[in-house]
């Protein structure tokens, strides 16, 4: 088939666009058939090529059908097949038709968009700038040549090699966009951002991400295909009802069936309808899958290019999108008021009131039912306060010689222990603590009024100096990220210096309860929302959202803290559990069998032992079996 025929519309191609499977259509053919493959999904993320049926994922630019076919690379050498009217063009080298020379064009040159003869071609490919341009036969030119060259070209500037790695917006960038749209952005090379991928294993970490997000959404189309097979039995129950008393009635019902046999159709048509959109959604979301899976599991994909690693952080991309994608299983309550007495019937409108309520049920996050499970081990209990002092645990952290506890009660008690469980002293600061760091030998507290305070309090001395912040917000956690505070607060998080001086204010969701900082300069917190909804974030240091992490099995999450290669801990305070993210917001384990977990420790001389406040009323040194 002509290569510059566009299969959908058999004409020449209008401003061609290449799809990854390597077909070319007009951008407008293209855009009419996405858009024609996305009605009734309620989250479209691709379509199936119109000539190989290939699953395509959609741009992860934009969430609107209508955008994805313009996001899609032109291709160049169609366009210039096209374009070139004359047929020298062709047939002739065009270095040797600058000289007023002819000779036969054996070859061409992608980059240039020169045809070359044989002489030229050998100069073209020991030229220092042109050497390593994709020079191919004439006779082999084809739709998949220009797939093989477009991954090492910049989308946005012309024959513009890929170079560099954007690492702030996770895109490749040639050197003009790194002057230009990124030249205050975090770059390096190709090279290096492959080197991360590798060093830190994340091409593994996803693909196990994405078997279970896959298997996930396997589960959740077969529990559409059982809610259609209910609803279709519930329909057809009332349409046999319908007919009993049609044949009890007989004239009369004839009269009267009509009307609600027509809603039943209408509402089974509509459901069906919107059932039959939300499989495909699910169809799409496990190709998307797979697709991604393929391209991470691929060996002969996997090196170091710019396609690869373009490719890597794409996906990257797209585990996100649709990690975040806001599903909902399609099901629908169909009802039927009959009339029960015969007498009724004449003076009735209708045979039956019938009533058709679609029922989302929201899916807000895909839930990884797989995350591999481990065991809380509790070692011993350190402290059990409950029955000597008749209060609550709200706090503890470890004093910078690792051999002593600070334990902060409601009562506004402190007591010093050490980690073998003696209590040696208790200590008043006239406040309840609600959540406290130590750095440098001053403790940073939040107090129950949600004033910031710094207490001066030598471990060994009785005697101890305060002062409270000036800040005008309510404070709730407190944390340390390098030699500085960072302060949770409603809607915001504070970076202070330890005087108090206000450095940053970056947004946040709700009323920020805990907040960790990685040593990238990211951040995680547990943010409470007006509905009392607790949800962890992890952003970037300008607020920007990078993840959100949710799931069945994590009930109101109460702390945070995090080991010496960054995973994270959440504390599950109704659901018994601490969860293990990495620092990218992947669900690692969960480790059962702790009661009421609060607040957590890691034990510096260990990477898998931690002091953890339970039931607020003991502290426990756990164990996490993996």
């Amino acid at each position: 088939m002509d290569v510059t025929i566009c299969p959908i519309c058999m004409e020449t191609l209008q401003n061609p666009r290449c799809i990854p499977c390597s077909h070319n259509f007009c951008q407008q053919c293209l855009n009419n058939h996405i858009n024609n493959s996305c009605i009734g999904k309620d989250f479209p993320t691709g379509f199936h090529c119109p000539v190989c049926r290939k699953y395509v994922p959609g741009s992860i630019s934009t969430d609107n059908p209508s955008l994805w076919a313009e996001t899609f690379p032109k291709n160049a050498i169609i366009e210039f097949m096209i374009k070139s009217n004359d047929e020298k063009v062709l047939k002739l080298c065009k270095p040797c038709l600058n000289d007023n020379k002819e000779e036969s064009a054996s070859t061409l040159c992608g980059s240039c968009m020169e045809c070359l003869c044989a002489g030229c071609t050998d100069h073209h490919k020991k030229l220092t700038i042109t050497k390593e341009h994709e020079v191919v036969p004439l006779n082999v030119i084809n739709k998949s040549f220009h797939r093989k060259t477009e991954e090492n070209f910049c989308s946005k500037h012309d024959f513009r090699y890929i170079e560099l790695y954007c690492f702030d917006h996770d895109t490749p960038c040639c050197s003009v966009c790194c002057v230009t749209d990124h030249k205050t952005c975090k770059m390096d090379t190709i090279e290096t951002a492959f080197e991360n991928i590798e060093k830190d294993n994340d091409s593994l970490q996803m693909i196990s991400e994405i078997d279970r997000v896959a298997s996930h959404l396997k589960k959740l189309k077969e529990i559409q295909k059982e809610k259609q097979s209910k609803i279709e039995d519930k329909a057809d129950e009332i349409r046999d009802e319908s007919k009993r008393i049609r044949q009890e009635i007989n004239e009369t019902m004839e009269k009267l069936e009509h009307e609600p046999l027509e809603d039943l159709a209408e509402g089974m048509k509509a459901t069906r309808k919107a059932i039959a959109g939300n499989m495909e959604t699910f169809s799409d979301l496990i190709d998307l899958s797979n697709h991604c899976k393929a391209f991470l599991a691929n060996p002969s994909k996997k090196s170091c290019n710019p396609g690869y690693v373009g490719g890597f952080y794409q996906i990257k991309k797209q585990l996100k999108r649709l990690k975040s994608a806001k599903l909902s299983i399609k099901d629908t309550a169909i009802t039927a008021t009959f009339s029960s007495v015969l007498k009724e019937v004449k003076s009735s409108k209708q045979l039956a009131s019938l009533t058709v309520n679609e029922k989302p049920i929201s899916l807000s996050i895909l839930e990884f039912q797989s995350i591999p499970k481990g065991i809380a081990q509790v070692e011993k209990t350190v402290l059990d306060i409950y029955h000597k002092y008749g209060a609550r645990i709200n706090e503890m952290f470890l004093f910078e010689n690792d051999a002593d506890l600070f334990v902060c009660v409601d009562d506004k008690t402190n007591l010093v222990c050490t980690t073998s469980g003696l209590c040696r002293k208790s200590v008043h600061f006239g406040f309840t603590i609600l959540h406290a760091v130590m750095m440098r030998g001053k403790i940073y507290a939040v107090s129950n009024r949600k004033n910031l305070h710094a207490i001066e309090y030598l471990e060994n001395s009785a005697t101890y100096s305060r002062i409270k912040f000036n800040i005008n917000r309510r404070c709730f956690s407190v944390s340390v990220f390098q030699e500085n505070l960072v302060v949770g607060c409603n809607n915001a998080i504070l970076h202070l210096e330890t005087n108090g001086k206000e450095q940053k204010i970056i947004p946040a969701e709700g009323r920020v309860l805990d907040v960790i900082s990685l040593n990238i300069g990211n951040i995680v917190y547990i943010g409470r929302t007006v509905t009392g909804m607790r949800i962890v974030r992890g952003i970037e240091s300008n607020g920007r959202e990078l993840w959100k992490y949710e799931h069945s099995e994590l009930k109101r999450p109460w702390g945070l803290t995090k080991d010496f290669v960054e995973n994270i801990y959440i504390a599950g305070n109704f659901s018994n559990n601490i969860h293990m993210l990495s620092s990218a917001g992947y669900a690692l384990k969960i480790f059962e069998q702790i009661p009421l977990p609060s607040r957590m420790i890691l034990r510096k001389e260990s990477n898998d032992e931690f002091y953890v406040v339970s039931a607020s009323t003991s502290v426990k040194q756990v164990k996490l079996i993996l």
